[in-house]
């Protein structure tokens, strides 16, 4: 039983340093794509806080709607 746990636990260690080579492989290739299309980043942070902005202000007009009617 004790040679079984240990095999168990070696194949988790092993899962986790896979796991955090390829978790490294990923940002640091997440960062370079991000570096060489900076401005496109930018434009779609931006458009996206804009639609996030959109949305809650639907939400505010419904909302204000609502309390009106009653």
């Amino acid at each position: 039983m004790h040679i079984s746990k240990n095999r168990v636990h070696n194949t988790m260690d092993k899962t986790g340093i896979i796991t955090l080579i390829v978790g490294i492989i990923l940002l640091a290739l997440g960062i370079l794509g991000i570096w060489f299309n900076f401005a496109l980043f930018i434009q779609f942070v931006l458009g996206g806080f804009g639609l996030v902005l959109a949305i809650c202000g639907i939400g505010a007009v419904l909302l204000g709607i609502l309390m009106l009617k009653e």
